[in-house]
């Protein structure tokens, strides 16, 4: 179970930071990386 979820959120991760910070459908589905120091959406829930 745990394997799946890891590897769900990855994919996750993946799909959502091909999308473009400034987008609508980005807002709020963004989570905060280390790696990712670039977005301004970084605190968005």
């Amino acid at each position: 179970f745990l394997a799946t979820l890891i590897l769900n959120i990855l994919l996750f991760v993946m799909i959502t930071h091909t999308i473009p910070n400034n987008t609508p459908s980005s807002k709020g589905i963004f989570i905060r990386h280390p790696q990712n120091t670039m977005s301004s959406d970084d605190f968005t829930y």
